[in-house]
């Protein structure tokens, strides 16, 4: 395309109108097409097209030509049907500029959401969606359970393997996680070793079969190094639900908080379920 109206905007402005109809500023809309379309890796390309339209523009500037092919009622035929190219070829720049824009912020926003390392949700969206969560159960009168997970011993495992395994046991764990809870649950990393599970339109009796099936398909799971090391995972998971007395979904997550404390002090690798009416 830019080619095609290299040679265009050229023939038209030194041949059939003349330098001095001031078509050869269309190069400038080529230029700016370049820069928009051509990727990085392209960029010798678009290099080359921006000097060719470059010199191409000086060189009608410089000269004095006349058009010599055209009648006055052909050149205004041919001025009508070059005003209709440019202006297809200004909207389809407008337009690739605004898909671009638009590829940019959907990438910037699942930057600002994922959490780099696991590829869940980070802290900051996964409390976004407990407090939308949190409103539409409460505005709806509807069952809802949020769990904390946490996976046991997470610092021995640092220490005893190093980083990079605690890193590859914190991804591993949390595919398994997502891959395990259903579609319209939410899960993110709460920071560090911790998780959040927002289970909405659940009972705690099936939040706890959802989660208790978490829980052993981590604790089935083998998690091997590079140097073929296999490193035992478990974790420990406190749930809480949402009741009438509730006005807060940080009210949930603190029992929630309480129930995964209790779930390491009665030996880890279990779940416990708190509710709102309990200390």
């Amino acid at each position: 395309m830019p080619i095609i109206k290299i040679v265009q905007i050229g023939i038209l402005s030194l041949f059939y109108f003349g330098t001095d109809s001031g078509l050869h500023w269309l190069f400038v809309n080529v230029i700016a097409y370049s820069f928009v379309v051509f990727r990085s890796d392209q960029r010798s390309i678009k290099y080359w097209i921006v000097c060719v339209s470059t010199l191409l523009f000086l060189v009608c500037e410089l000269l004095d030509t006349r058009g010599i092919y055209l009648t006055s009622i052909d050149q205004n035929i041919v001025i009508v049907l070059v005003f209709i190219a440019v202006s297809f070829n200004f909207a389809m720049v407008i337009h690739l500029v605004m898909n671009r824009l638009k590829s940019v912020n959907r990438h910037l926003r699942i930057l600002a959401e994922k959490d780099e390392l696991t590829g869940l949700s980070n802290r900051r969206k996964v409390l976004a969606d407990a407090v939308n969560i949190f409103a539409d159960s409460v505005i709806n009168r509807e069952s809802c359970v949020f769990a904390i997970v946490d996976l046991d011993h997470f610092k021995k495992i640092n220490d005893t393997f190093g980083h990079e395994a605690g890193d590859l046991v914190l991804s591993k764990v949390s595919t398994l996680m997502a891959s395990v809870i259903r579609p319209q649950d939410k899960i993110g990393r709460y920071g560090g070793e911790e998780f959040i599970v927002i289970l909405p339109n659940t009972t705690l009796s099936a939040a706890e079969r959802i989660m208790e099936n978490m829980r052993q398909s981590v604790e089935d799971m083998l998690i091997e190094t590079e140097h073929g090391i296999v490193i035992p995972v478990t974790i420990s998971i406190g749930l809480a639900p949402i009741e009438s007395s509730v006005s807060r979904y940080e009210e949930i997550l603190a029992q929630a908080d309480k129930g995964l404390y209790e779930a390491k002090r009665s030996g880890r690798n279990r779940l416990s379920a708190l509710s709102n009416y309990q200390n």
